[in-house]
């Protein structure tokens, strides 16, 4: 029986926010702190403030990878604002409290990724303020490389900081810093990145990663942190190149609406995208009348099946776990230290939804690719049917042959319309990106 509708929530208006930046320890990023933290304060109210006037405050998440400095300014600016925290951390969590509590020594961070806690106040002041922000936070820890780190940081207590060791290890950890970074630009809408215009690109750094947020397609707010008065909106590497040759700082005024644009658009376009899911009708299976375009698939691919049966069984969106989700389901629940809570949320929030628009995509794919085939060959038909008279009979019985012509073409009228009226190729599309988003 079919279940027409999609879940409840289906487009929710959801900014996500990237942040990137220099550490303590950097000379601009110091001597302004205090005003890197008011522009940051300023924008995201902006943002509220913009998004807010139409249709109610939407949700916004930050995702920051809480290395200290510019991550942990823009973090608690965000969980003022009762904004969600998202962290993809470089490492476990552990390694990376110890890799980003300031003033230690190698010893010491050794003895921190080991569980234990700083000496001095003032670490461990910083410290705690990591933890308390971390605990405030949805992690992702790229934790798969911690042996080899916990490895690295203890050869550091014993080498000279200038030899190939220790830079093999400095390495390691700018690849797993690139690859959190990376994380955070896939999930982003727009990144914010404070960097002082001068720093070179190292892997995993604040450069690195605006580039490569640009060869996204992610927009990039650049905060000046010799300046942080100054904003910049990059849209693609070239605008990074000629903001440094030839700046031209703006207010956050024309920025925040930028983005608010864009936001709106992007909320549109999911909003029509999950309008494909409220007009159609789920089923539990495919239609064998729509099974054309696989017939040809099946005959032709090799498989040695041509004739075999072609009917598929969708996901069903009340029991997603018993279908072909459920084994990946028990797999994680498995996992050493496996947070049950975030498998419970992907059975209730994430499976339905994915099964409901990945069962109406694939139905909305058969319809429109079979009837796109059978169109293919009703016009062959129809051609072939119009002047099979001229070996078998003579003009006077023409008659039947045209009107067989008549009729096929008919078909291949009320087949076009049926798509059309149906919107099979827009709605199959929609259906297919909200299943893949």
């Amino acid at each position: 029986m079919g279940r027409k509708g999609a879940p409840e929530s289906c487009a929710p208006r959801i900014l996500h926010l990237g942040v990137t930046g220099h550490r303590e320890g950097n000379a601009a990023f110091d001597a302004n702190s205090e005003a890197i933290e008011r522009t940051i304060s300023g924008l995201f109210a902006a943002l509220e403030t913009r998004l807010g006037a139409d249709g109610g405050l939407p949700a916004f998440r930050l995702l920051t990878n809480l290395a200290h400095g510019t991550d942990l300014v823009a973090a608690e600016a965000a969980l003022a604002r009762g904004w969600e925290l998202l962290a993809p951390l470089p490492f476990g969590r552990q390694i990376n409290l110890a890799l980003n509590t300031p003033g230690l020594s190698h010893t010491e961070i050794v003895a921190v990724a080991d569980g234990g806690a700083p000496g001095s106040p003032e670490a461990h002041e910083e410290y705690q303020r990591l933890v308390g922000i971390g605990d405030k936070a949805r992690c992702l820890e790229l934790a798969d490389q911690d042996r080899l780190v916990r490895e690295g940081l203890e050869t550091l207590t014993r080498v000279d900081p200038t030899s190939r060791v220790a830079q093999d290890v400095g390495l390691l950890i700018a690849e797993r810093t690139r690859a959190a970074s990376m994380v955070t630009i896939e999930l982003s809408d727009i990144l914010i990145a404070v960097w002082d215009g001068l720093s070179p690109s190292a892997s995993g750094g604040t450069r690195d990663t605006i580039g490569k947020a640009l060869a996204a397609e992610v927009p990039v707010v650049w905060i000046d942190a010799r300046n942080p008065a100054a904003l910049r909106l990059l849209a693609d590497p070239a605008d990074l190149i000629a903001a440094i040759e030839q700046p031209r700082d703006v207010g956050p005024e024309p920025i925040v609406e930028a983005i608010a644009q864009a936001a709106e658009s992007g909320w549109q376009q999911m909003r029509e995208a999950c309008d494909h899911l409220d007009q159609s009708m789920w089923r539990a299976k495919s239609a064998r009348r729509f099974h054309a375009y696989r017939r040809v698939e099946a005959v032709f691919g090799g498989d040695g099946k041509p004739l075999a049966s072609l009917v598929q069984r969708y996901e069903d969106p009340a029991n997603p776990a018993g279908g072909s989700q459920g084994s990946m389901l028990y797999e994680l629940e498995q996992l050493p230290g496996a947070d049950v809570r975030f498998i419970d949320s992907m059975k209730r929030d994430l499976m339905p939804r994915y099964a409901l628009a990945d069962g109406i995509a694939t139905y909305l794919s058969d319809a429109y690719r079979g009837g796109m085939v059978a169109s293919f060959f009703l016009s062959a038909a129809a051609i072939i049917g119009g002047v099979a008279y001229l070996p078998l009979v003579g003009p006077e019985l023409k008659w039947p042959f045209a009107m067989f012509e008549f009729l096929v073409l008919c078909a291949i009228v009320a087949i076009t319309v049926a798509g059309t009226r149906g919107n099979w190729h827009r709605r199959w599309f929609g259906a297919r990106r909200v299943a893949e988003y």
